[in-house]
């Protein structure tokens, strides 16, 4: 009997959980009206606070294994965001991987 409980009890939760891992899409946000966009696997809404990226030293970012294309991190020693476009690291402030640093100018002035 005591097991036929304890079975119950694990069907039980294996449903819970496996209908809650089945959902669409999900909103995060603090206000308890919004509905997840259906087109989004994951809406963001908020109107007073933003969104934070993992933020990575550049020795962590490049040491980060197999990475995702797409994969999008805050580099710490560069102060900016890259992205793995499934090749290299790219830095977004520049449409070429960023390699002069952080104290480097991105642009110049040309008579």
């Amino acid at each position: 009997m005591k097991t036929l409980k304890q079975i119950s009890v694990i069907l039980f939760l294996f449903s819970f959980f496996n209908s809650q891992l089945s959902a669409q899409n999900i909103a995060i946000t603090d206000d308890n009206g919004y509905t997840a966009n259906s087109s989004a696997m994951l809406d963001v809404k908020s109107t007073t606070k933003g969104m934070l990226v993992p933020r990575l030293t550049t020795a962590q970012r490049e040491g980060v294994s197999n990475p995702a294309t797409g994969l999008l991190v805050f580099d710490t020693d560069f102060q900016c965001f890259f992205y793995y476009n499934g090749t290299t690291w790219v830095n977004l402030l520049s449409t070429s991987d960023y390699a002069g640093g952080p104290d480097v100018s991105l642009f110049a002035i040309v008579n």
